[in-house]
């Protein structure tokens, strides 16, 4: 087989199509795009092309019937007009750029959701925080990263954000990463000890008192390991962002 021939086994064919009078300088039957994703149609297309790239389909005819066999009903009623009387100029950028335009929350919507309705629930903190940074958009990398930092530590879990309270000089995707080791090396379960309730020390016996002491050792002990291994981790990560980025040299 010689240098930038394709894989035999992949149906391949060259065409033109007629419909569109555009040729189909390269075709691939073989390629299976995914179902298309109302919610986020973005990423979606990232997936598309990158199915047309490596099946080497570069012809708008081509990928623009590919995108229609994967449409959900909702969206292809949305851009019926378009699929029903494809243009005979780009007919995939048309389509691509009409589902974008019809399937994507406005910035509104996208800001009412970030305020409202992402939570952490079972997600760990770095994908919380991915999904805030989609939800943000371009103004992820703008001043408004402050704004997004704060929104982000709201939604962590109150041990988790004593911890990171000593940690401004880190940025939020940083924050995250800690945030992640904090969840997995103290949760909510073991840093709350069940504790019976006790009669009044007035009427208990000095040695009720100290066997009470006794059976809470444990538990501080662990506590107290969790801390001295969450201050390690705090001070490794800050000292690591601090440090300078080593030098290339240059050839």
């Amino acid at each position: 087989m010689l240098p930038g021939d394709r894989n035999p086994s992949l149906a391949q064919a060259t065409a033109t199509s007629s419909t569109l009078g555009q040729p189909a300088t390269i075709t691939a039957v073989g390629v299976k795009l995914p179902p298309f994703w109302d919610r986020n149609p973005a990423t979606w297309f990232i997936q598309a092309e990158a199915q047309f790239h490596l099946a080497g389909v570069t012809a708008q005819p081509t990928k623009f019937y590919h995108v229609i066999s994967a449409l959900s009903p909702s969206a292809a009623e949305e851009v019926y007009d378009i699929i029903a009387s494809p243009p005979s100029d780009a007919p995939y950028d048309t389509l691509k750029a009409a589902l974008l335009k019809c399937t994507t929350c406005s910035d509104r919507s996208r800001l009412q959701q970030l305020l409202s309705a992402e939570e952490l629930g079972d997600r760990r903190p770095t994908q919380l925080l991915r999904r805030m940074k989609q939800l943000l958009g371009d103004g992820a990398s703008s001043p408004t990263d402050s704004f997004l930092r704060e929104l982000f530590l709201q939604r962590l879990p109150r041990h988790v954000q004593m911890v990171l309270a000593a940690t401004s000089n880190l940025s939020t995707d940083e924050l995250a990463t800690l945030a992640d080791a904090v969840m997995e090396v103290a949760t909510p379960g073991v840093t709350q000890v069940d504790v019976p309730p006790l009669l009044p020390s007035t009427t208990r016996s000095p040695e009720a008192r100290s066997h009470d002491h006794l059976q809470c050792m444990p538990a501080i002990a662990s506590l107290t390991q969790q801390v001295n291994n969450l201050t390690n981790l705090v001070s490794a990560l800050t000292t690591r962002s601090r440090s300078p980025s080593p030098r290339r040299f240059r050839r």
